[in-house]
């Protein structure tokens, strides 16, 4: 593997590889939790793989990475379905007027879960799945006999700072007035700009403060989202038929996507701190690590002994007298006129 890979993406793709396949029984059965976990497995795998891509490890990542878009892709549409019908039963907790029409979008949405549910497990098995395999397989090798790495891949500084770039513009054109659509576009840029971030190495200043802001500032757009589709899902059935209590829900989603985007606004500060300070972070010059050098410090000097030590046997093995024969004195003198007959009989 390239000396650029860095020790985080290279974790994160392991991590998230695990995550996945663990989860594919799950998914598998329906369960809600499972489609989740493995729905953000693949989001991060899609961030980090081409990172580790362009650093020069690219074995296996072609062939998985079709199949982990499409796996995403079907794991989101059904997500959506679940995510409609928990708010669903929040709302009927809350707001005990818009429950008539909170169990009638019910009834339109559980049909349409289980048909997502359907077209996931096809999905799933269309797939080539062998592919995922073989790359954990493959990334997992090279990390147990990788060794000298820098800490951050160049990859990886030149994606986070144009993600804190791209962040930071979404974040302020969504300004103080809510706009739904402004909203949901600083969400996704906010989203990738965390999953960058989570691929840095642990320890580095930061690294810990930029997630916890992103972290909130998604969460707190993505319950907007999820209320804004909840909305436009009620005007479509309201179109095809009379809903009761269709105004009451309306106005109770309404009503929670302003107050949602007041706690987000207090929140902005925060999420353009963290923008401002992991792109000072890409900009900054990658460094060895300190365990990496210490051990460098210490093979040099080891290595200037062990030459030292070479060269003064030579010396004193040259500079030793001749070794006397076991046979006594005159054994040697007698010896020499043998040797010459010897090379003379040749």
């Amino acid at each position: 593997m390239a000396a650029t890979v860095n020790d985080g993406i290279l974790s994160n793709v392991l991590s998230n590889l695990d995550l996945l396949r663990s989860r594919l029984p799950l998914v598998c059965d329906g369960d809600s939790d499972g489609i989740h976990d493995a729905r953000v497995a693949t989001r991060r795998l899609r961030a980090a793989l081409p990172l580790l891509s362009a650093a020069g490890t690219s074995d296996g990542i072609e062939q998985a990475l079709p199949s982990v878009k499409a796996l995403g892709q079907a794991l989101g549409r059904a997500r959506e379905e679940d995510e409609a019908l928990r708010l669903l039963g929040e709302i009927e907790l809350r707001a005990p007027g818009a429950a008539a029409a909170a169990a009638t979008m019910r009834a339109r949405l559980l049909p349409g879960q289980v048909r997502r549910r359907r077209q996931l497990i096809k999905q799933l098995e269309s797939l080539d799945l062998e592919a995922v395999d073989r790359l954990a397989h493959v990334a997992g090798r090279r990390s147990r006999f990788q060794r000298w790495r820098a800490p951050s891949a160049p990859a990886l500084r030149a994606a986070i700072a144009h993600g804190a770039e791209t962040a930071e513009r979404k974040i302020r054109h969504a300004a103080g007035v809510y706009f739904p659509n402004r909203a949901h576009r600083a969400r996704i840029a906010i989203k990738k700009l965390r999953y960058l971030a989570e691929m840095i190495e642990k320890g580095a200043p930061a690294r810990k403060g930029a997630i916890r802001a992103l972290r909130n500032a998604q969460e707190a757009l993505g319950q907007i989202h999820d209320r804004e589709m909840l909305r436009s899902r009620l005007s479509d059935l309201m179109e095809e038929e009379e809903v009761h209590g269709a105004r009451e829900l309306a106005r109770t989603l309404e009503a929670e996507c302003r107050s949602m985007f007041e706690s987000y606004r207090a929140m902005r500060p925060a999420a353009l701190a963290a923008c401002a300070d992991l792109r000072v972070w890409a900009a900054r010059p990658a460094k060895l690590r300190p365990r990496l050098l210490v051990v460098g410090a210490v093979a040099v000097p080891s290595a200037a002994l062990l030459l030292a030590s070479r060269a003064r046997r030579t010396l004193e093995r040259n500079a030793a007298p001749p070794i006397a024969s076991r046979s006594g004195p005159s054994a040697a003198p007698e010896a020499i006129p043998e040797a010459r007959r010897a090379r003379g009989a040749r």
